[in-house]
């Protein structure tokens, strides 16, 4: 029985262990399933991560209402396929980043009609800013 190494964990592992994938020399990914399927979770681990630390700022930012829970955020993220900003669409090389439409620090809410999906670096470059100052 033929064997491949996995890129990520090292270990050699039957054919069968491995995604097909027609672009590669062999027919067969360069990593294991396993593996595989855990660097999908840590993504979206990550993206709950980015929405507890905007929770977190959120209340020291002072919001009176903290009524964004971790489903609205996802079912949000489902249906934006694209940044609003830029347009580009969302996927493994682009994650979704929570935004507040009126900043936390000039008197927004940490709520649904408050939020809106970016992409890092628009979010990053709209910093505190309102829609009207871009």
């Amino acid at each position: 029985m033929a064997k491949k190494r996995c890129s990520t964990c090292r270990q050699a592992k039957p054919l069968s262990a491995f995604p097909k994938d027609s672009q590669k020399p062999d027919g067969y990914g360069y990593m294991c399933r396993v593996c595989k399927k855990a660097k999908n979770a840590s993504k979206a681990g990550r993206t709950a991560d980015k929405f507890n630390k905007a929770k977190s700022r959120a209340r020291r930012g002072g919001a009176r209402k903290l009524r964004l829970n971790d489903r609205q955020w996802r079912k949000i993220c489902q249906e934006t396929t694209h940044c609003v900003h830029c347009e580009r669409p969302f996927g493994k090389d682009l994650l979704p980043t929570i935004d507040h439409i009126v900043p936390l620090n000039r008197g927004g809410e940490h709520v649904r009609d408050n939020v809106q999906a970016l992409c890092l670096s628009c979010n990053a470059s709209k910093k505190d800013s309102l829609e009207e100052e871009l």
